[in-house]
């Protein structure tokens, strides 16, 4: 068979519905990756309905299927289903999974990219998994936001998605893999917004069962989970990655009106759960948070933590993993930062870290056989109460590890067992009432720091500047001798941009 390619323009799909398996309420797409092409252009998929259990695709049901060994050369390397910025899914509902959505693959289809979205809107779709979008074995998904932002009426994104389990904005699994955000060639200041979006868990995003996520210049904002944790739910294998690549040291939310460019900088904010505001994991999965401003998230007063990992004493596998690395987290509304019940690791480098709570770490281990363990190296870490840092259940493995640590609590008080490099001291901030947290001239967290065990990944600053910039400005404040290498925290010091900034944008 040739390849075939299908163009549909200035078309609404709307109203449909059915119960057939494999079939969708709107548009159903069944073929082979390389073979068929499916180009939508300003087209409207919406109010179409599927029902029965087991069905997929309340808006638009894509499976692929791999190209047999004995096909001819000369397949297509196309998406097998794009879609522009003039496309809208919305108000699609589904008894299973895929709302809006759902792409489903159990094949290997090589490099052919299988769904690809560059702009466009998947608002208002229900499911009982994955409201907005249902990714379930499918690889080579890129999803790319391009428009202007608008956080009450988005022209762009996962918007007010409601899923009745996991996955409100989407839901990744099946060792599918998929790239959300980013820059477009449509506009380069473009990212990827999920807001609004509601589910039991997984408000944002759910993934799970070997599958990959990566959320790239995206913000995750005000979302709502309905049931215990998780804002971002990774489990049972499931990988999630969120970095941002922006210039900005606060990215500044929008103002009311909003018809602006969406900042090209990663943001989890404002979203709500009783814990788990940000994050919640199980299983051996791996969360990694890198260059993105984590802030006003809102758990339970006494209860809660922004990022949690929790484990029942039955598992017996591997660790959940949870990396924190040029991260900004502030002003989040939760009784800790993070707390790890169970098997699991917290690894932070290079972050900043201001919390006001009894702790911002709690660490407990279910069984012997298990380790809760946290490692924070090269970062700040301030607790506003003056309370502790760390808390350890001891009666079964627990540790806590600080290498080149600076804080306001004393080492004495801070629960870390292990530490070397701990400097007790107010880091000073240009501004952190402001919510300005680079660096003031004389701040201690200048060059404290030499090479730091297990950096072997020692990215750009929150700012994207590299690291270990030799310091030219006054010395920094006692007891810091000031002959380290690198600066801790998300932000390195730059003497040249601030006094720019000083004398000329906020009149000091």
């Amino acid at each position: 068979a040739n390849p075939r390619t299908v163009n549909l323009f200035n078309l609404d799909l709307i109203n449909g519905s059915g119960s057939d398996p494999g079939n969708s309420g709107g548009l159903s797409i069944d073929g082979r990756a390389g073979m068929l092409q499916v180009n939508l252009s300003n087209v409207y998929v919406m109010n179409n309905s599927r029902e029965g259990f087991g069905n997929r695709g309340g808006g638009i049901n894509l499976i692929a299927h791999a190209v047999p060994a004995t096909s001819p050369p000369g397949g297509l390397l196309s998406p097998m289903l794009s879609l522009d910025n003039g496309s809208l899914i919305r108000n699609n509902t589904v008894s299973d999974s895929g709302g809006g959505l759902s792409c489903f693959s159990n094949s290997d289809t090589g490099p052919v990219e299988l769904f690809v979205m560059v702009g466009g809107l998947i608002a208002n779709n229900e499911a009982n998994e994955g409201a907005g979008l249902e990714i379930n074995g499918c690889r080579g998904v890129r999803i790319r936001m391009a428009g202007r932002l608008n956080f009450n009426q988005p022209q762009t994104g996962l918007f007010n998605n409601q899923a009745t389990l996991a996955g409100g904005g989407l839901l990744v699994r099946g060792a599918a893999e998929v790239v959300f955000g980013g820059q477009t060639f449509i506009d380069i200041n473009s990212g990827g917004l999920i807001t609004g979006n509601s589910a039991f868990f997984g408000s944002a995003a759910a993934v799970r069962d070997q599958a990959i996520l990566r959320l790239e210049n995206t913000w995750v904002r005000a979302n709502q989970t309905t049931g215990s944790i998780g804002t971002l739910s990774v489990v049972a294998s499931g990988q999630l990655e969120m970095s941002g690549s922006g210039t900005s040291a606060n990215c500044r939310t929008p103002d009311s009106i909003g018809f602006l460019v969406l900042p090209e900088c990663s943001v989890v904010e404002s979203n709500s759960a009783f814990s788990g505001s940000v994050s919640a994991q199980n299983g051996d999965s791996r969360l990694r948070i890198q260059r993105t401003h984590v802030r006003n998230n809102i758990g339970s007063a006494t209860q809660s933590a922004s990022f949690v990992i929790a484990h029942s004493s039955l598992y017996e596998g591997p660790p959940a993993t949870l990396d924190i690395i040029g991260t900004l987290v502030y002003d989040n509304q939760t009784a800790e930062i993070a707390r790890i019940n169970g098997n699991g690791h917290l690894n932070i480098i290079h972050a900043s870290m201001v919390h006001d709570g009894l702790l911002l770490f709690g660490l407990t281990a279910q069984t012997s056989q298990h380790e809760a363990r946290l490692a924070a190296r090269a970062s700040i870490l301030v607790n506003e109460s003056g309370s502790g840092l760390a808390g350890q259940v001891l009666t079964v493995p627990t540790s806590a590890e600080a290498e080149c640590v600076l804080s306001n609590v004393a080492e004495a008080n801070s629960g870390f067992d292990i530490s070397s490099g701990y400097l007790q001291a107010g880091p000073r901030f240009r501004n952190a009432a402001g919510a300005d947290f680079r660096l003031a001239d004389d701040s201690p967290a200048i060059d404290y720091c030499y090479a730091v065990a297990a950096l072997e990944d020692i990215s750009p600053d929150l700012q994207g500047r590299s690291r270990g910039q030799a310091w030219t400005g006054p010395p920094p404040a006692v007891p810091n001798p000031g002959s380290g290498l690198f600066d801790l925290g998300a932000l390195e010091a730059d003497l040249p941009d601030r006094v720019f900034q000083d004398r000329f944008f906020e009149g000091q």
